[in-house]
């Protein structure tokens, strides 16, 4: 990754853990939630993302995925979105998942694991584009 667009993203992803994603807006706002989508993937899984509090912005965060050009990516995300909505207004839904559900939102979890899109590296090139025609 290019020191300089490493150091962009890191910048960014700072700036939102330090101000909240409220304080972000446009394509900050975009790394930002592509960056700690894939944070909570790293450390604790899919589910992991999904029981943060940042799972409020699930549906941002596909759009995100769309937006730096990882669109198998996020459709996986748009369908774990579908399956999680299933489950109703509670608290933790995958204490409520049956197996059926466990095994979709797993086959889900493993796509994403594959990484269709190379992730890291539609981001780079959205920041290395987005970064330059906005200063």
């Amino acid at each position: 990754m290019n020191p300089e667009t490493q150091a962009t993203i890191h910048s960014v992803y700072q700036e939102g853990l330090s101000n909240g994603i409220a304080s972000l807006h446009g394509w900050r706002r975009v790394v930002y939630l592509v960056v700690e989508l894939e944070t909570y993937y790293d450390m604790e899984g899919l589910e992991g993302f999904y029981r943060s509090k940042l799972s409020t912005h699930a549906s941002e965060a596909a759009n995100a995925l769309e937006t730096i050009g990882a669109a198998k990516s996020a459709q996986l995300i748009k369908r774990a979105n579908t399956l999680l909505a299933t489950t109703g207004n509670v608290e933790d839904p995958f204490d409520v998942f049956d197996e059926n559900q466990i095994a979709q939102f797993d086959a889900i979890a493993a796509a994403f694991a594959s990484d269709p899109d190379r992730r890291s590296q539609r981001l780079e090139e959205f920041v290395t584009r987005t970064s330059r025609s906005s200063v």
